[in-house]
């Protein structure tokens, strides 16, 4: 039963899918609540059913998608509590896009939250200033995406202009948000890796005082068969994720190069 959320608790959302036993999206064991619907069209995103707003049927007749209330997703997250209070887990909405959904997203966290449940969201902070505050009321942890820090170059890949998301970056960081927060990089080579696009994220990375530590999350093709399933077209097909070698390099570059902001390759 969810308590003190009235209307709240039977505001519907487009839930993708939740993942059970997460130790990827956030600190200890998590229940990953994905959404659909994300103003972004990464070039390489892996999950490209979650893009669209609407259900969609592959063409394996599998559904992506579908419509839950608030109090239904906090059940279900209830249903793994005692993993979260022994490895110092939660519940991690992500995406999609968390805050494109911001008001079904900010009644599952204060659902999870009044039990006590440490709450995440995963986001590109793309969206209205409003948005982000009605979500961050109940979040203990961001996990923010940093895909590139040039305008143009961040158009090109994704779709959208970068500037909301630095503003929104930087209002988070000088506001009283008193969780924290873990910068990622989704790291593409030739698209993000290069030294001065990785040291201009590191700086701004830098002037966050609730950041926790900079993720470089490596660039992957699991997605592939889902694009095919959609009748889609993967964009990098020929894109080769990065070697062993070159991670190494790229994590000593940023250590070295910005030692104040903790920089580490993703689990």
């Amino acid at each position: 039963m969810v308590s003190a959320l009235g209307e709240l608790a039977r505001t519907p959302g487009m839930v993708l899918r939740i993942e059970r036993a997460s130790i990827h999206d956030g600190p200890g064991i998590r229940t990953v609540v994905f959404l659909k619907g994300c103003p972004l069209a990464c070039q390489w995103c892996s999950t490209p059913e979650s893009q669209s707003p609407l259900p969609q049927t592959g063409l394996d007749q599998q559904v992506y998608g579908r419509v839950m209330t608030a109090h239904e997703v906090v059940d279900e997250v209830l249903k793994d509590e005692v993993f979260y209070f022994h490895s110092g887990g939660g519940v991690t909405v992500s995406g999609g896009e968390p805050l494109a959904q911001s008001a079904f997203t900010a009644a599952v966290l204060r659902g999870t939250k009044e039990h006590g449940i440490h709450t995440a969201i995963e986001t590109t902070l793309f969206g209205s200033r409003p948005n982000v505050a009605r979500v961050l009321a109940w979040t203990d942890h961001l996990l923010v995406d940093i895909k590139h820090v040039e305008d143009a170059e961040h158009r090109r890949w994704t779709g959208v202009a970068n500037s909301a998301i630095l503003e929104n970056l930087r209002a988070v960081a000088a506001s009283d948000f008193a969780g924290t927060i873990t910068a990622r990089v989704p790291l593409l080579p030739g698209v993000n890796d290069d030294d001065l696009n990785l040291f201009r994220t590191a700086l701004i990375c830098k002037e966050i005082p609730q950041l926790d530590q900079l993720e470089l999350l490596p660039y992957h093709r699991l997605g592939r068969a889902a694009y095919r399933n959609l009748g889609l077209d993967y964009a990098l097909d020929a894109l080769e994720p990065p070697s062993a070698a070159h991670l190494a390099d790229r994590l000593e570059y940023l250590n070295n190069a910005v030692p104040e902001v903790k920089t580490v390759l993703a689990r």
